[in-house]
């Protein structure tokens, strides 16, 4: 991930909520932001996501099927 240089200026620093589908496939979709932070910080977390490449589907009562899921995208200029 590429901390942006308008938050690294602003000293922004939080989370970004993201959801999405990983379909049947594994692929993702329907990439949105529940929560941003703005400065460049929302469009490099959907970047990261997006290039995140093929995950595992999930399983229901046997079968593959869709599901949406939502993760945090942490941002901080001094991680511990």
């Amino acid at each position: 991930m590429v901390y942006p240089e308008a938050a690294k200026e602003k000293k922004i620093e939080g989370k970004v909520f993201l959801t999405f589908v990983v379909r049947k496939d594994g692929t993702l979709a329907d990439i949105q932001i529940l929560k941003g932070l703005g400065y460049g910080c929302d469009a490099e977390s959907v970047k990261l996501l997006a290039k995140s490449g093929t995950w595992k589907p999930a399983m229901h009562k046997g079968k593959v099927v869709n599901c949406r899921f939502n993760v945090p995208i942490p941002f901080e200029l001094n991680p511990k």
